[in-house]
């Protein structure tokens, strides 16, 4: 069976797009903020040969799975993000730029034992200088994750669909996983999972997967350098 036979034709696209309008979606995942700096740079630092950035303004959008439940509001849908903030200034204003946006913050849970996830760049004259992370890669704790579980089971019944946005932060786990999953198939929900973990088998009763092509390649065996590999990995996955 060629690829061509699983692409979609753009009238399509376009009116899976309007069916989006008011949909209640479950975006679970490692929720962040993207920090930006911006500034100029007119000389070299005397400590280092490093830019002195003079910082002219700072903004903060959605990030990570965040950033996924931003796109979907734009679409029309009505996101609820469920994942875990520190108990600091980056928790508050995530939970802010949420509100900006409309989407409910029942689903955030605070965990004062780690950071909330901050990506900072620092762009001078349109240029990234560099970029610093603040994040805690660690599992969560078991009290957490049964948190974060029993959020999803009590807003599930209202969802039409769940997205697992997983960007290896620490939130999502095979545990997590094995307790959400079989509610929302029980449930009947559509479950569209960006994965991370390799063993694709934890990711079975979800409806849709979508790596990128070297998760497909790990989790499958298979080297991608063509459609019919492609297929052949996507069969065995």
């Amino acid at each position: 069976m060629m690829l061509s036979q699983y692409q979609c034709e753009p009238e399509v696209l376009i009116q899976a797009i309007g069916s989006f309008k008011n949909k209640r979606i479950i975006v679970i995942g490692d929720l962040m903020l993207d920090r930006f700096i911006w500034g100029s740079v007119s000389r070299i630092s005397p400590e280092a040969p490093v830019p002195v950035v003079e910082i002219k303004k700072e903004t903060t959008c959605l990030g990570g799975a965040a950033n996924v439940a931003h796109n979907i509001h734009s679409l029309g849908g009505v996101a609820i993000p469920l994942g875990v903030l520190g108990d600091d200034f980056e928790g508050h204003r995530l939970r802010e730029e949420f509100r900006a946006i409309g989407s409910p913050v029942l689903g955030l849970v605070v965990d004062k034992s780690r950071p909330t996830s901050v990506k900072t760049r620092i762009i001078a004259h349109h240029q990234q200088v560099c970029r610093t992370d603040r994040e805690d890669r660690s599992p969560l704790s078991v009290a957490t994750l049964n948190r974060v579980a029993e959020k999803f089971a009590s807003i599930l019944p209202s969802a039409d669909a769940v997205i697992v946005s997983d960007y290896a932060k620490g939130v999502i786990s095979p545990i997590l996983l094995r307790k959400i999953l079989p509610l929302a198939r029980s449930a009947r929900k559509i479950v569209c999972v960006d994965p991370k973990i390799t063993d694709f088998a934890v990711y079975k009763p979800a409806t849709v997967i979508t790596p990128n092509t070297q998760e497909a390649e790990r989790a499958s065996g298979i080297t991608i350098a063509k459609k019919t590999d492609l297929v052949r990995a996507a069969r065995k996955i």
